[in-house]
């Protein structure tokens, strides 16, 4: 069993970046030490990192985590929350996600993953 960002992983599941994202999002609303329920997009790119190093897999780009994050928004199952602007020299904003309630269903109904 891994754990990423107190999300725990059975090793035997299949895992997806989908899987991660959605279990990463739910993890972090269901934290009571954590005020902000959502999650930027570089967070959850460190977290799919971090879970990838820890099993000794190729993580791949930042650019493929932005493409799960399209597609799970597209299909409903999280939702864009806010933008916020970063830095005075970048200007660089932030993007902002949380799950819908349809992705909190559907992660709560993946017997491979104890939430």
């Amino acid at each position: 069993m891994v754990i990423v960002h107190g999300v725990e992983i059975d090793g035997t599941a299949r895992i997806t970046r989908d899987i991660i994202v959605l279990s990463y999002l739910y993890a972090k609303e269901q934290d009571t030490r954590v005020d902000e329920k959502d999650a930027y997009v570089s967070e959850i790119w460190r977290a799919w990192k971090e879970f990838c190093i820890k099993r000794g897999i190729g993580v791949g780009t930042d650019s493929a985590i932005r493409n799960v994050i399209k597609r799970l928004s597209d299909g409903g199952l999280i939702e864009f929350t806010r933008s916020v602007t970063i830095g005075e020299k970048v200007n660089m904003p932030r993007r902002y996600y949380k799950l819908t309630n349809e992705g909190r269903a559907f992660i709560k109904k993946q017997d491979e993953i104890p939430l």
